[in-house]
């Protein structure tokens, strides 16, 4: 099930190049363990080790080896932070990977609907995107809220909808 992104490396913090980073979840304190970064942007990937890992209130803030200034961190900026999965952040009953939802099929009691191609960020819940497999039907967002979702089965990549006029896009 392979490695998971859990966040993205922000601006330079101080004046020894140390970076912030935004994580992906809500929680942090599974960066305070790393000793080496694995990073990816632009389908390029390296990996560099940790010289220092702190929290700042809930911000994650590390110094990389090698980087010493806020100039050579600021090459870093924008790179994402992957994992193996059993070093990302536990999960609660009813939490997911979003890795684990891209890619699963969508049903409702009427039927199957189309796949989750991507989840977008959104200010009350994150935002499916659905895309049926008939191309000239638009794709539809559908917030990830027990209102709207049902139940989700990750390891039959399956999710349900509780109501299927969520998808209507007219």
């Amino acid at each position: 099930m392979g490695d998971l992104l859990i966040g993205v490396l922000g601006k330079p913090h101080g004046v020894r190049g140390a970076l912030r980073i935004r994580s992906y979840s809500d929680e942090v304190d599974h960066f305070e363990n790393l000793t080496e970064l694995s990073l990816e942007r632009d389908g390029q990937r390296r990996t560099i080790a940790v010289r220092e890992m702190k929290i700042h209130g809930r911000t994650p803030v590390v110094s990389l080896a090698g980087v010493t200034t806020p100039e050579e961190a600021q090459a870093y900026t924008g790179w994402e932070i992957r994992v193996p999965r059993e070093r990302a952040a536990p999960l609660e009953a009813d939490e997911y990977y979003f890795a684990d939802l891209v890619g699963a099929s969508v049903y409702s009691d009427d039927g199957y609907h189309g796949t989750v191609v991507s989840i977008v960020e959104a200010l009350q819940a994150p935002l499916l995107e659905v895309q049926s497999d008939d191309p000239k039907v638009k794709p539809a967002f559908v917030p990830f809220m027990k209102v709207y979702v049902r139940s989700v089965d990750t390891g039959a990549g399956r999710i349900m909808l509780e109501v299927p006029w969520i998808l209507n896009t007219e």
